[in-house]
């Protein structure tokens, strides 16, 4: 049970994250204090997430059961979140070039990429590549977080006779 709880929790929680996602990206640009919100909203939906696979299971519930369930459905998330990094990363890198970028990144003494041989689309794979591994770490960290509090909150479902 634990496998089907985490999987549709995970599978709601992808289009719950990766829209946090877009919208962190398109907002962090104009703004990075919005985009910095947007991050937090999306690290408190990854809590939610593995919040929502243990409640899906079925009772009763444990710290260690519902932590499993959070985790599988924060990874999942986390994966769906991840993609999503790299496709604005491959985007962001086509629009932008190296000198729109130092600023952001605040790298001014390191040469371009080009003059070490990278080009843009590597780095922005490497980028992207380093946001998704982060995005399924978290998912799956904070999933596990969400999933043993309500485990040990709630062993058995509201109005269940004991």
């Amino acid at each position: 049970m634990v496998g089907r709880a985490g999987a549709k929790a995970g599978l709601i929680g992808t289009a719950v994250v990766a829209v946090l996602t877009v919208l962190s990206v398109l907002l962090g640009r104009p703004s990075p204090v919005l985009g910095r919100v947007g991050g937090g909203l999306i690290a408190l939906a990854y809590v939610g997430i593995g919040v929502l696979a243990a409640f899906f299971l079925t009772a009763p519930r444990s710290a260690g059961i519902g932590a499993r369930a959070g985790a599988l459905a924060g990874l999942i998330a986390g994966a769906g979140s991840g993609t999503v990094w790299v496709i604005a990363a491959l985007v962001r890198m086509i629009q932008v070039s190296w000198d729109g970028l130092v600023p952001i990144i605040g790298l001014r003494e390191v040469p371009p990429p080009a003059d070490l041989g990278v080009t843009a689309e590597v780095l922005a794979m490497l980028i992207g590549g380093v946001c998704g591994l982060t995005s399924l770490i978290a998912g799956a960290g904070l999933g596990a977080l969400g999933g043993a509090i309500l485990g040990a909150a709630r062993p058995r479902p509201v109005g269940h006779a004991s």
